[in-house]
């Protein structure tokens, strides 16, 4: 690789590095592109070659501690039916214990179906099946991936109405309220059966999450501003 690579590859980590830093400290709509490029010593235009703009750095940085959180999630169980859960059962915890990881992954959702064009793509697609149907009185059949990408545009909504209740009543909702809401929605695809199979295996994953050390981190501060992707 030439010199000229790698240096494009610290350029811009060091504009995620700071960008992580401000949209925890700070929240991403009180961010400006200006403050990036000045804390990372380049100029605005370098940031929008790299990451074309603001909302794609948070898409980056926001899905970055997402996937840090599955890897934590595998060190604690290599129970691939738990795995999912504990992943989710982290997510929420850290909403609940954190405003300011909250607040990103609140963000993190409520983008992710715009800047996702396949994802949006195909919802609207979806819909727009759904529509003509109705319109010609016909009974619309759905296959099993657009009932899947159907769901998953309502749930992403539905976590981001949940987390943002949690930010504006701390306290009220506890990590287990949130992510067994999650769990329901998610199971609702496939029928009620599969949601009442799914209630002891989240007790399960709650019990191997509550006796690990990590459930008892509080300050995921340091964990999410040295995480680097």
């Amino acid at each position: 690789m030439s010199e000229m690579y790698y240096k494009g590859i610290d350029t811009s980590n060091r504009i995620l590095d700071v960008a992580r830093q401000l949209f925890y400290e700070k929240g991403p709509e009180k961010t400006s592109m200006t403050e990036i490029a000045e804390k990372a010593f380049v100029q605005r235009t370098t940031i929008t070659y790299y990451f074309k703009n603001k909302d794609n750095l948070l898409m980056e940085i926001a899905g970055d501690a997402l996937s840090n959180v599955y890897r934590q999630a595998s060190e604690i169980t290599d129970d691939l039916r738990l795995l999912p859960l504990i992943g989710q059962i982290i997510v929420y915890y850290l909403t609940c214990t954190d405003s300011k990881y909250g607040r990103i992954v609140s963000d993190y959702y409520r983008y992710y179906n715009v800047f996702n064009e396949q994802f949006h793509a195909n919802y609207i697609s979806i819909l727009c099946h759904l529509y003509a149907s109705l319109y010609d009185g016909e009974t619309c059949d759905l296959s099993d991936n657009e009932k899947l990408y159907f769901h998953h545009y309502i749930n992403l909504a539905q976590a981001v109405a949940m987390i943002d209740y949690s930010l504006s009543h701390p306290g009220e909702v506890t990590y287990k309220d949130m992510a067994l809401v999650d769990l329901h929605n998610k199971a609702q695809v496939f029928g009620p059966e599969a949601q009442m199979r799914m209630i002891p295996l989240f007790n399960e994953a709650v019990d191997v999450f509550e006796n690990h050390p990590f459930s008892k981190i509080t300050d995921f501060q340091e964990k999410f501003l040295q995480y680097n992707g």
